[in-house]
């Protein structure tokens, strides 16, 4: 479902517009989640690196949202160094 939510975000508003979009943003996110939970880590780290490039444009790279999208990357792969996701 998170999918066709997102394709329905890119559909409606276009790529670029839905990579601003809290609402779509918050789908990647929890499709990123999901992917994690189900073992695919290359497509979760994909969604949370998607999710956090647009709340770093909408929010601030200081944001609440975009931490969390951090520590959700570094999880993934723990070798990953923070400040590369603050560049």
């Amino acid at each position: 479902m998170y999918q066709r939510a997102l394709q329905g975000y890119e559909k409606a508003l276009g790529p670029e517009n839905a990579a601003r979009y809290r609402p779509a943003l918050s789908t990647m996110w929890r499709l990123g989640h999901l992917f994690g939970t189900q073992g695919y880590l290359d497509k979760a780290k994909e969604m949370y690196s998607r999710a956090y490039t647009g709340f770093q444009a909408v929010l601030g790279p200081s944001s609440n949202e975009c931490q969390q999208l951090e520590r959700n990357i570094a999880s993934l792969d723990p070798t990953q160094a923070k400040a590369h996701w603050r560049e």
